[in-house]
């Protein structure tokens, strides 16, 4: 399986490599592996299978999936979304086609690629196309596995119109329920004349009954949505039986243990190949933000954004958790410093492409952006700092956030930090310096320091800064035992 740009192992890679095949050897089903930007987790992932993987590596992004199929020539099929139905003039996932077995006669490119990986040694899915279908390989690598209870609970979520529940009738939280609502979509599939008709109700029917018993009903305009309630059970079936790599940089034991409901048999922690010097991260407490803080509590914020900016005159990179704090922050700069306001250059929506590719185009300019703490390399002077404006804890708007244990919720909010943090100093020759102003990161680091791996709390630096002297003491020397364990 050696790719043919493979050189060498680095010392900690033939280490990795070496563990997850013992512990695969002495009966292990689930490993952890917490390995950060530039660790090469994929290689060691890839080159850890014995010489017949008959291996599923499963992705959540398009990107990733690509890089693998291009470094280690492995086939690679997508959602049904991505392709269109060679019968039908519509996408794959809502043709008749896309309900189960391919119609005779269907020429679908998908099916195609689907058979491919299905025969080969070793290939690429997405998380969703793990969730909902049944792929033989004996072995899974999950890779950005922080994301992956998420995307089975998405995959899974039942999606119905006002017009469905005319048939179906209004959703409840039961059992009972769900199985008659499914009955009645396979009904409608049979009674249904025209195709695409026909297809939706099977799409409903089959939802309904992958859909796991323990759900909760959320409204949206006019769609409800059954979302399940944790991805516990839909994991736990889907990788029984299997033996099951989970990694990410951001991976920790009590997130496998919160969204998976597994407690894996080995976790790994890989070093980072960049020197600790070279990613600071500075935890300054200013304030503590909370969604009812008020514009005096932003004002200090900004103030301290504004005397970094100053400071650094490369490229800088502003996280905020939502798009009414970018007009807050943006207006408070422009009223603050005109100058450093013209640096400055707000991405969400629909902008941020063309805002991402201004940035990057733009010597000393500034990024502000809600939505830009996973999947953006600014290596080298694309990124020479930035700035959390605000700890990204999980919104309690959201569907699911009330169901959370406050460790799950803590440690999701710790993934978050440790991959906005990541989106600079991507090499071992870069240098990036990361503040976070937010008081809030003392509490996150204090109750959930279990949550952040070794080579991340090696590059945090706790300053002492009234009101908050004594909690910053407290944390820095929790950080410093935590260290010499």
């Amino acid at each position: 399986m050696k790719p043919r740009w493979f050189k060498k192992f680095r010392p900690y890679q033939y280490e990795a490599i070496a563990a997850i095949r013992m512990a695969f050897a002495s009966g292990a089903r689930l490993v952890a592996m917490n390995a950060p930007t530039g660790a090469g987790k994929s290689l060691i992932a890839v080159m850890s299978l014995p010489s017949n993987p008959d291996c599923i590596v499963a992705c959540s992004t398009k990107q990733l999936q690509s890089q693998y199929a291009k470094s280690f020539n492995i086939p690679m099929v997508m959602g049904k979304q991505n392709y269109r139905c060679g019968r039908f003039m519509v996408t794959v996932d809502i043709s008749p086609c896309g309900q189960g077995r391919p119609e005779p006669g269907c020429s679908c490119r998908y099916f195609e690629i689907r058979r491919a990986c299905e025969v080969a040694p070793i290939a690429c899915v997405n998380h969703a196309l793990l969730a909902v279908e049944h792929f033989h390989h004996r072995r899974i690598i999950i890779d950005e596995a922080h994301k992956f209870g998420d995307n089975v609970i998405s995959a899974l979520t039942v999606l119905l119109s006002l017009n469905d529940l005319q048939f179906v009738g209004y959703p409840k939280q039961s059992r009972e329920w769900k199985l008659q609502a499914a009955t009645t979509a396979a009904k409608m599939r049979n009674m249904s004349s025209d195709a695409i008709s026909s297809a939706n109700w099977a799409r409903i029917e089959r939802s309904l009954l992958s859909l796991p018993e323990d759900f909760i009903i959320h409204r949206v305009n006019d769609t409800y949505a059954l979302i399940p309630a944790n991805a516990h059970l839909p994991i736990n079936k889907m990788l029984s039986g299997k033996s099951v790599l989970a990694m990410s940089a951001t991976i920790s034991r009590s997130l496998l243990r919160e969204e998976w409901g597994i407690e894996p048999d080995v976790y790994l922690e890989i070093p980072s190949p960049i020197q600790a010097s070279r990613r600071p991260i500075f935890v300054i407490p200013i304030v503590s933000l909370r969604k009812e803080s008020d514009i005096s509590d932003w004002q200090r914020i900004v103030e301290f954004i504004a005397m970094v900016a100053r400071q650094k005159a490369g490229r800088g990179l502003i996280h905020v958790t939502s798009i009414g704090q970018v007009h807050i922050v943006k207006s408070l700069i422009c009223s603050y410093d005109d100058e450093l306001s013209k640096r400055v250059i707000a991405a969400y929506g629909d902008s941020r492409a063309e805002a991402l590719e201004r940035y990057k185009t733009t010597p000393g300019s500034i990024l502000l952006s809600p939505s830009f703490r996973e999947g953006l390399d600014l290596a080298g002077d694309l990124g020479v700092w930035q700035v959390i404006a605000k700890v990204p804890w999980p919104d309690w708007a959201a569907p699911l956030v009330a169901q959370m244990s406050p460790q799950q919720y803590g440690a999701k909010a710790a993934s978050s930090v440790i991959q906005a943090c990541g989106r600079t100093t991507r090499k071992e020759d870069d240098f990036s310096t990361t503040y976070i102003p937010d008081a809030s990161m003392l509490y996150l680091l204090d109750e959930h320091i279990d949550s952040f791996p070794r080579w991340f709390l090696e590059s945090v630096r706790v300053l002492e800064r009234e009101p908050f002297t004594r909690q910053a003491r407290a944390v820095s020397e929790k950080i410093n035992k935590h260290l010499r364990r």
